[in-house]
């Protein structure tokens, strides 16, 4: 192994150690609705794969047709005080304008732009408040007039520190590689 593909390594060990699991469970939802909650008084919601799904077999589809808005939420555990990156893909089967989708998450709440049979890509950040922190959309159609979909549901703490273990790691190879070179030389 030479010098250049030892720094290498050590240096991949260290950018993986950086990342980390998104904070919500089931983001894809390929496990159904498990790990969220959603409540509509007069609509519906589930997953399926109506809209070809971006990400996976299987997308969120929401529909309430009257007042409150219907609500797809999951409480995510945060650190008070912390930065938080949020990305997500929606689209909607129709384009009644007066269907509407929002996202609202620690100090974020934003009413976003749907579009008909289009996923587009969101993506925003956010300061969690408590060691939990709601995530929730809340989406409202007008009577058979179409169904919103979500996918691809991605939180993860912003400018995530490498953990302790992989910068053990990173200098362990590169204690090796300066052996390796000694040797060589």
């Amino acid at each position: 192994m030479t010098f250049r593909s030892i720094i290498l390594a050590s240096s991949l060990l260290m950018a993986t150690g950086a990342s980390q699991a998104s904070l919500v469970t089931n983001g894809g939802f390929e496990s159904a609705l498990s790990g969220w909650s959603c409540v509509v008084s007069d609509g519906n919601c589930g997953t399926g794969a109506f809209f070809g799904a971006p990400e996976g077999a299987s997308h969120f589809f929401g529909f309430q047709n009257s007042a409150p808005a219907g609500e797809l939420s999951q409480a995510l555990a945060t650190v008070a005080g912390a930065s938080y990156s949020i990305s997500f893909q929606y689209t909607s089967l129709t384009d009644e304008p007066s269907n509407t989708l929002a996202v609202e998450v620690g100090d974020l709440s934003e009413v976003l732009d749907v579009q008909v049979s289009v996923w587009k890509s969101y993506s925003g950040t956010f300061t969690a408040a408590a060691a939990l922190t709601d995530l929730s959309f809340l989406f409202r159609t007008v009577g058979g007039s179409g169904t919103l979909g979500i996918d691809a549901v991605v939180v993860d703490r912003a400018g995530a520190v490498p953990l302790p273990a992989s910068w053990t790691l990173a200098l362990l190879a590169l204690g090796l590689a300066g052996v390796a070179r000694r040797t060589k030389a």
